[in-house]
């Protein structure tokens, strides 16, 4: 899991009572998203921008492409590459071996974790 600022870690302790009256799958679903909302500021702007459209509002790819003036191509591969580079960075203490898309900097090792 990525990595909490101490006023989200805040927020989090502030809100635990209300968040255990929660049932437990529905708690679960909450952590993920929180963690998924953070890691995301790891992508790089155009990445991230493509995720939240087309993932998370729900924008289909050809609708995205026309609002930042892009291909249909370029916002495919920009949220395919957003998907591994989520998935990189949200597991990375478990998972090394695997290095972010289009990355040619980030070896795995030396992160910090």
């Amino acid at each position: 899991m990525s990595n909490y600022t101490i006023e989200e870690v805040r927020v989090l302790v502030e809100v635990f009572s209300e968040l255990s009256l929660i049932r437990a799958r529905k708690l679960w679903i909450l952590v993920r998203l929180c963690d998924i909302v953070q890691t995301m500021k790891r992508l790089n702007p155009e990445e991230r921008t493509v995720l939240f459209l087309c993932g998370m509002c729900g924008l289909g790819q050809d609708k995205a492409a026309t609002h930042l003036g892009v291909d249909q191509g370029t916002v495919s591969r920009r949220f395919a590459d957003a998907l591994v580079n989520l998935n990189y960075y949200i597991n990375r203490k478990d998972n090394y071996a695997i290095e972010p898309r289009g990355s040619t900097s980030v070896t795995g090792q030396g992160l910090e974790q």
